[in-house]
């Protein structure tokens, strides 16, 4: 796919600024904002679904690093962000 680099830097941003699905579509959008409608529709439900599901065994996939994932998996499921070293 040629969005593949955008999508895992847009990954990584939400990942790292722990912004959850529920706040994350219009940042997306913004994101790919010259695509068109149908298209950016389609990158926003992958995202928003790999947010969903992003964990640090799955990580290394969206080139996140394993802790950031970590941390996001705990604010995702209601808890505290994990501390960082």
């Amino acid at each position: 796919m040629q969005e593949r680099a955008r999508i895992q830097a847009t990954v990584g941003k939400l990942v790292g600024d722990l912004v959850l699905p529920d706040e994350a579509e219009d940042t997306i959008r913004e994101s790919f904002s010259d695509l068109g409608d149908e298209d950016a529709s389609v990158i926003v439900d992958n995202i928003l679904e790999v947010l969903r599901g992003i964990t640090p065994d799955n990580s290394v996939a969206w080139r996140v690093d394993e802790r950031a994932a970590e941390a996001y998996r705990e604010v995702a499921d209601g808890g505290k962000p994990a501390p960082r070293p």
